[in-house]
């Protein structure tokens, strides 16, 4: 019975103290919510997400020293601010981190940036490239000049390394995208310049679409128009939704234009975050279609999606698309039929039988095997294989 006694003591003790502990935890994690959200957190996809909102240049900060916000008192420098934030939780101590830079002014930033610098050469965890993210962005808001200057020099290892211009075009972009385009078209050897483009439109194309679009068809070739034409889109639809990216990008006037920016209408499309629906996104094969563009990555997820519902559909929007050259492949119908496998695979090995002599059967006879073959049905896997007439597409899989 004292063991027992004492089980049951060992147990609402260990209960009391898991209790306060997870109590204590969700009050530091509303705290960080509140301090994160004082940053107006905004995110482009595919695009490196933005941590910054969309301030103006007069405004010294999101959050006010003495406000809810969770600012420090300010110290003599912003170096005393950094250092007693690195002395904080590394829960707190994050957002208070993001909200300080972002606070940071135009006398602050070099030595902030060598502050940083240190603790990230000494391997801090509170630098995160998103920690870097806001300094560059904030850097770019208030002095871009200064910015670039130092983004020439030695700059420590992170993962976002290679998108320093990017994120400095993006702080001015939100604010004066206009300055930011002439800055870019004045410095012809400026150091990643196709990468500022890029940060530049997403910002601009928020805005102004169209400004943003007539600036680089006039004033960008290769690379830079490219960037340009990749970052549009993520920001139309950031303003407008997915029908809107949809709209700008039927109305641009050139093909080379629209070639460089369905990559990132498909993955706009794809991502299930801005609801397309399958028909939506259907939509946007159509309209590559007809201006002779597909995305060949975005054919294959729409084969899968279609394979869980409409394969009529599906069937009849993936066979328009023009196969392969050589192996007469169609782009995401052998995922139809795989998904569709899956979910019954009696039904649609009596459909397959009965297509046999269709010009699509090889890559429908490529997604049968590879479903069957994957819950054991080897042997019946090989045997399908051997029926597919064009060699190079048979020799693409083996059971």
């Amino acid at each position: 019975m004292k063991i027992r006694g004492m089980s049951n003591l060992i147990v609402l003790l260990l209960s009391t103290v898991v209790v306060v502990y997870i109590v204590r935890l969700q009050e530091r994690i509303r705290d960080l919510e509140f301090q994160l959200s004082q940053l107006q957190v905004t995110s482009e996809a595919n695009v490196s997400p933005s941590v910054l909102g969309e301030v103006s240049p007069g405004s010294k900060s999101l959050a006010e020293p003495g406000s809810t916000s969770g600012s420090l008192a300010r110290s003599s420098s912003i170096r005393g601010d950094l250092e007693r934030i690195f002395g904080q939780d590394r829960l707190l101590g994050s957002a208070q981190l993001m909200v300080r830079l972002n606070e940071m002014t135009k006398e602050e930033a070099s030595e902030a940036f060598a502050f940083l610098k240190e603790q990230t050469n000494a391997g801090s965890r509170l630098v995160t490239s998103a920690t870097w993210q806001v300094l560059w962005m904030r850097w770019g808001l208030i002095d871009p000049e200064g910015a670039l200057a130092h983004a020439q020099g030695e700059i420590p290892s992170y993962s976002e390394r290679d998108r320093v211009t990017k994120h400095i075009f993006e702080g001015l972009g939100q604010s004066d995208p206009e300055a930011a385009a002439a800055l870019i078209l004045s410095k012809p050897n400026l150091h990643d310049r196709h990468r500022a483009v890029e940060g530049l439109s997403v910002k601009w194309a928020r805005k102004d679409p169209a400004a943003v679009t007539q600036w680089a068809l006039a004033n960008l070739e290769g690379i830079e128009l490219a960037n340009a034409m990749h970052g549009i889109p993520w920001g139309v639809n950031s303003r407008g939704g997915y029908e809107k990216a949809l709209e700008w990008w039927e109305r641009l006037p050139n093909e080379e234009a629209k070639r460089h920016a369905f990559g990132s209408m498909s993955e706009i499309y794809r991502a299930d975050r801005y609801g397309a629906s399958i028909e939506d996104r259907a939509k946007l094969v159509e309209s590559g279609l007809a201006s002779g563009i597909t995305d060949r990555g975005f054919l294959s997820f729409l084969g899968g999606e279609y394979g869980l519902g409409d394969r009529e559909r599906g069937l009849e929007l993936l066979c328009r698309v023009p196969p392969e050259e050589g192996s007469g492949y169609y782009y995401g119908l052998d995922l139809l039929v795989l998904q569709w496998t899956r979910m019954d695979p009696t039904q649609a090995g009596e459909w397959l039988r009965e297509n046999l002599d269709q010009p699509w059967s090889d890559t429908a006879i490529l997604g049968y095997a590879q479903s069957i073959a994957g819950v054991g049905n080897k042997e019946a896997a090989r045997q399908w294989m051997d029926q597919i007439q064009n060699e190079t597409l048979r020799a693409r899989w083996t059971p």
